[in-house]
């Protein structure tokens, strides 16, 4: 999961193409990538973390409310403390 975070930024500023709302089911995310991509050529990316904080603790969040992707005992605080 942290490889996926560290990684994120990377292939975001690869691209050189706006981001697509259309593509987007978060709006934080989208914010975020707009955010990279509109600062690509500004070496400190900061100003774009708050809304990269917002992005993960949503996705997060998603994922430990669901089921589906918590271990058989484990509840979505503990997935969160995890995930965090």
């Amino acid at each position: 999961m942290k490889l996926i975070i560290i990684l994120l930024p990377i292939l975001i500023l690869s691209c050189l193409s706006s981001p697509d709302r259309d593509n987007y089911k978060i709006q934080a995310c989208f914010e975020k990538d707009l955010c990279m991509y509109l600062n690509q050529k500004n070496p400190d990316k900061s100003f774009c973390k708050p809304i990269q904080k917002q992005c993960l603790n949503i996705r997060v969040h998603n994922l430990c409310k669901n089921k589906l992707f918590r271990s058989e005992n484990q509840n979505y605080q503990s997935c969160w403390d995890k995930l965090k």
